[in-house]
């Protein structure tokens, strides 16, 4: 789900900057009420992110929670997943991308941090990519409009494919 306005105002504070609320709850079920998925969800939304004493001025936030799972495979898939949008991100804009544990680095520069927590029985994880900031370490997000849109909907629709097809392989009786 890509994040509207209106919803954004309720997780930014009142100088409208992102302070990572939504790694420390269970976000889900606030969001996708009636269709929240048993599989995985997924948020995406840009903001003004504040992240211990790091300051982004824009950056584009990447949330999941994944129910029903531990640590270590919460890990495991927020790792899997962020190899696959280094891929989505490299076919958008044509630059070398890899995953070095869990950030995409674009032309062997940084452009994501990842941050994951253990919340119950579920794991929730961010995946930000900076797209304004003046962290000399990070490497930019720059898209045009339709590249961007384009990504957040791949971004989308490749967790749900992700989560599905995990979930389906683990129902399999295995001869």
């Amino acid at each position: 789900m890509i994040l509207n306005e209106q919803e954004i105002l309720g997780i930014v504070d009142e100088e409208q900057i992102y302070q990572c609320s939504l790694i420390n709850r269970r976000f889900a079920l606030s969001f996708f009420k009636e269709d929240i998925s048993p599989f995985g969800n997924i948020v995406i939304f840009e903001s003004k992110v504040k992240l211990g004493s790091m300051y982004l001025k824009k950056a584009l936030i990447i949330g999941g929670e994944l129910p029903n799972t531990n640590m270590f495979g919460g890990i495991c898939l927020q790792r899997l997943y962020t190899t696959l949008l280094g891929s989505l991100l490299s076919v958008i804009t044509g630059k070398e991308c890899f995953v070095d544990e869990s950030c995409v680095f674009v032309e062997g520069v940084q452009a994501s941090i990842s941050i994951t927590n253990k919340i119950k029985d579920s794991v929730v994880f961010h995946i930000m990519f900076p797209i304004d900031t003046e962290v000399q370490e990070l490497s930019k997000l720059s898209l045009n409009e339709k590249d961007m849109q384009t990504f957040k909907t791949n971004c989308i629709e490749s967790f749900k494919h992700l989560t599905k097809s995990i979930f389906l392989e683990t129902q399999r009786d295995n001869f």
